[in-house]
């Protein structure tokens, strides 16, 4: 079976000289860099290569790696701005409720009266809520990723389900 490969961040720099690296996650936790084992980082000129995660560890705001065979800075410097990727079989299971921002990236989003209001296409963490960016052939829209607002987000239909705010649209 073919890997589902999911971006999960980008190699910001190197951490010291023994081959520790910072990740910034794309999610705001982070948390998936705890439980995975292997990561994939794709270069800048587009090669792929597997490595064993051997620690993560929460560092300031981002992610604090160390993989299998990098024990130097030199090792790190030829993958700076990569892209971290993972199987997505690899991935820990989320909470009821809780989803990975590339399940929700190209979902439909309607009202409750059946108003397409296009596809989410990017999610914008404030820190309090997400924030769904969606765009049809006119508008684009700002959705808040809360329970007042979103009613239902149903993955095997991929559409979002929505209660719109007064003013929201």
């Amino acid at each position: 079976m073919e890997k589902e490969l999911i971006s999960v961040g980008k190699v910001s720099r190197a951490h010291g000289i023994k081959g520790r690296f910072i990740v910034v996650p794309y999610d705001r936790s982070g948390e998936g860099f705890r439980k995975i084992s292997r990561i994939f980082l794709r270069s800048r000129e587009g090669g792929l290569r597997e490595c064993r995660v051997q620690s993560a560890a929460p560092y300031k705001k981002w992610f604090l790696l160390q993989v299998e065979g990098w024990e130097k800075i030199e090792d790190v410097e030829k993958f700076l701005g990569a892209e971290v990727l993972v199987d997505k079989e690899d991935l820990p299971e989320v909470s009821e409720g809780e989803y990975y921002c590339f399940d929700i990236i190209g979902m439909k989003v309607i009202t409750e009266e059946g108003r397409g209001l296009g596809e989410v296409q990017e999610i914008i963490a404030t820190g309090s809520n997400d924030v769904y960016v969606t765009r049809d052939d006119s508008k684009e829209y700002l959705i808040p990723a809360i329970d007042e607002v979103v009613l239902k987000v149903d993955l095997n239909k991929r559409e979002i389900i929505i209660r719109p705010k007064e003013g929201l649209l």
